[in-house]
């Protein structure tokens, strides 16, 4: 995948989502931390959506860590560890995202959209019990940045 249109802050947000995963001693990077990486971001798009619509970060994290617990990982801090498909998923949803909103780059708040749009991984469902929709997201979004970005 060519990520050379990342944006430094969702590099280090991605990057962020491998530390959460060894946080958690879990041997895959799944939506999940992806979403807690995101919400740990406190400047940007991302947390100007959130605040818009009215959604907690503090407890979308709560939730999120009592469906994923702890694991039991053993693996060295060097080891590395595999996307899930539906984290995959959420990367090409996120591309897809920035295309259709014609922003010539790719950051946090399509990484919100790409989430939100899988629709069936833990972040998703803990951010559809939230109240956020695609829609939602994409209006504000739109709202904050515009298109053309």
């Amino acid at each position: 995948m060519d990520t050379s249109a990342y944006s430094l802050r969702l590099r280090n947000v991605l990057e962020g989502a491998v530390a959460v995963a060894r946080r958690h001693r879990h041997e895959y990077v799944g939506t999940e931390h992806q979403l807690l990486a995101l919400l740990a971001e406190r400047d940007g798009v991302t947390p100007a959506v959130l605040d818009a619509l009215d959604v907690d970060a503090h407890e979308v994290v709560v939730r999120v860590d009592t469906v994923i617990g702890k694991g039991q990982s053993t693996l060295g801090a060097a080891e590395p560890l595999p996307l899930t498909s539906r984290a995959n998923k959420v990367l090409q949803l996120m591309t897809d995202a920035a295309r259709e909103l014609q922003h010539s780059y790719v950051s946090t708040e399509h990484l919100l959209l790409g989430i939100i749009r899988e629709k069936n991984g833990v972040a998703a469902q803990v951010l559809i019990h939230a109240g956020l929709t695609d829609a939602l997201v994409k209006a504000e979004v739109l709202r904050i940045v515009g298109t053309h970005g």
